[in-house]
């Protein structure tokens, strides 16, 4: 409706921002009524409906299914919430822009379509939503398209998801190939049939797509550079969307196949070692890159990488403590990271739009000029670090005590993700400081809180960061993966208060106090040298433009240069065709009578045979 008022020239920046912030409301009360009637499912519910005919179907194929389990409705409610707010956000941060309709336009679709994806009833769905989602990304990641490095940002992040998507899309031929069928509660059923090591090689196809989606290692070098689109998209993509996506994907895979189709998990286990591997190893990893970051948004960038990693995690650790405790724990941290990964992205933006500045060197001094965001930023800040009473603290320690609890069988997914909490927590009360506490800039010098469009929602978070836990339990209605996911262990919580506690000391020691000794260290060689290998990002951007790009763009020329060949062969084959064509009646032609004569009667006798044969 908001692209054909901007066709006809009816499109009205009051009108756009109503029919957009009212759809996107109207979806999350449909999505809350939605949740509460799925409390106490004890089974999926699957609906079909046939838009198209069934031959244009192709035997079902594609038909328009919608599947709705407590995976699904927990996910629906989170995404339609968190984006409305944002929505309403919107309405102030875009303010001056011009391409309204186009922003508008693109940001319900963009929702919309991750909607569609997370209650999707079968593969073809999902892809086609998946891939909505990806390209709605990539053109808002570009909307200020007149700024190359956004436009560049744009193109990257949609070369870099390509090829999780081509993994994906092999991965879902494979199951067809397979299985016969593409909607869940048939494919549950073919996945117990599947030989372990094709399932294994299907599932680990499909974690690639989650893997481009979700930015995780080494696919996850499109994300800090989409900062350069609207800090907006930037909390969609990281709150709601784009990245959750990808997490949705590996929970669904693994729930269909060992909840639903009863596949054990000794048989997946490949897949799932990956996912735990993957995930551990990124959550280190991106949190390490935050530490030197100076881009306030690019900051919360790799602590998104970081914390999907943590969820990637819980569900590979599906292998030692079960689909219901891993994938449970994994939605919690999914929920809890939606909201304050929002409240921290909006902050922030409400931050860059009072000073003009992502460069946290140049703010300091905000929290008296901006309470509502200081605290919004503060309490995300707070849950981002894990620190009680925050959600962000009961959902990452049901992440790490799952960790904890398969110690035994493999210690360093416990090491990794406590390695990364300490970080964490050190690289978020960094930006705290510098952002609001330090001494006043240049750039703060004449800040101001943001108007009631995006304080509101700024606000309207800082209370769910505190609610969140409680919601989810409400929404999950019981079960044993539930109480499990909301226990508290005081071992498990004293660990991951510990590991907060040491990166929130490390924080004030360096900034607060401005420890000399920690200063002096960073000054050495190894100190800066550490630190150049961190801010270009282990070099992956020069590993792929240096040496994968050449190969590909090699390959791309040679293959042009073969298709050139061809389709000059094929047209000076068309043409020698048609001149022997053309040569041979031309000598049929003598342009005698007794030719023609003799050519007629042949005519004339071979219709008469005909004429008698057929009766």
């Amino acid at each position: 409706v908001i692209f054909a008022l901007g066709v006809i020239g009816l499109a009205k920046r009051r009108l756009v921002e109503g029919l957009a912030a009212g759809a996107a409301i109207l979806g999350a009360a449909l999505a809350t009524y939605l949740a509460a009637a799925s409390v106490g499912m004890e089974g999926p519910e699957s609906f079909s409906v046939d838009i198209i005919s069934p031959v244009l179907s192709l035997n079902g194929l594609f038909r328009f299914q919608l599947f709705l389990d407590r995976l699904s409705a927990v996910m629906t409610f989170f995404v339609s919430v968190i984006s409305a707010a944002i929505v309403v956000y919107s309405i102030g941060y875009m303010a001056e822009d011009e391409s309204y309709v186009r922003y508008y336009g693109l940001i319900t679709l963009f929702i919309g379509s991750m909607v569609g994806l997370v209650l999707a009833g079968n593969l073809v769905m999902l892809y086609l939503f998946w891939e909505s989602v990806g390209l709605c990304s990539c053109l808002l990641i570009a909307h200020w398209c007149e700024k190359p490095e956004a436009a560049k940002a744009g193109v990257k992040a949609f070369v870099v998801t390509r090829f999780g998507d081509f993994a994906l899309l092999t991965a879902i031929a494979l199951l067809y190939l397979h299985v016969g069928s593409l909607d869940y509660p048939t494919l549950a059923r073919g996945m117990a049939s599947l030989p372990p090591n094709l399932l294994n090689l299907i599932l680990l196809l499909a974690l690639g797509g989650a893997i481009g989606k979700s930015a995780q290692l080494p696919l996850h070098v499109w994300l800090p550079d989409a900062m350069e689109g609207p800090t907006s998209v930037s909390a969609l993509i990281h709150a709601a969307t784009m990245v959750k996506a990808g997490v949705y994907l590996v929970a669904r895979m693994d729930t269909l196949a060992v909840e639903y189709g009863g596949v054990a998990v000794g048989a997946i286990s490949g897949f799932l070692n990956a996912v735990l591997f993957v995930g551990s190893v990124t959550a280190l990893f991106a949190a390490t890159m935050a530490v030197v970051a100076y881009d306030l948004k690019r900051v919360l960038a790799y602590s998104t990488i970081s914390q999907l990693g943590y969820m990637f995690a819980a569900i590979g650790l599906t292998l030692f403590a079960g689909v219901e405790h891993s994938v449970w724990s994994a939605l919690y941290h999914l929920t809890s990271h939606a909201v304050f990964k929002a409240l921290l992205f909006m902050a922030a933006g409400a931050v860059i739009h009072a000073v003009g500045t992502r460069d946290m060197r140049r703010m300091g001094g905000l929290a008296g000029s901006m309470p509502v965001t200081f605290l919004g930023f503060t309490l995300g800040s707070l849950a981002l670090a894990g620190v009680p009473p925050m959600n962000g603290f009961f959902s990452k320690d049901a992440v790490v005590g799952l960790a904890l609890e398969a110690i035994g069988e493999t210690p360093l997914p416990a090491a990794l993700l406590l390695g990364g909490a300490i970080l964490t927590a050190f690289y978020i009360l960094r930006a705290l400081y510098m952002t609001f506490l330090a001494p006043p800039r240049e750039a703060a010098e004449h800040a101001h809180e943001a108007p009631v469009s995006m304080s509101g929602p700024v606000a309207f978070l800082t209370i769910l960061t505190l609610l969140s836990p409680a919601l989810y339990g409400e929404l999950m209605g019981g079960g044993e993966g539930l109480r499990h996911a909301l226990h508290f262990v005081p071992a498990h919580a004293a660990i991951s208060l510990a590991a907060a506690g040491a990166g929130i000391a490390l924080a004030l020691l360096s900034y607060g106090a401005k420890l000399e000794a920690l200063t002096a260290l960073a000054d050495t060689s190894p100190g800066r040298a550490l630190r150049e290998v961190l801010e270009r990002g282990y070099y992956f951007d020069d590993l792929y433009i240096g040496v994968i790009v050449p190969i590909f763009r090699g390959l791309a020329q040679e293959l042009l240069a073969g298709l050139d060949m061809a389709i000059d062969a094929l047209v000076e084959i068309a043409g020698v065709g048609a001149n022997k064509t053309a040569d041979l009646l031309r000598r049929a032609h003598t342009g005698k009578l007794t030719h023609f004569f003799a050519a007629s009667v042949l005519g004339l006798l071979l219709l008469l045979i005909a004429s008698i044969l057929g009766g």
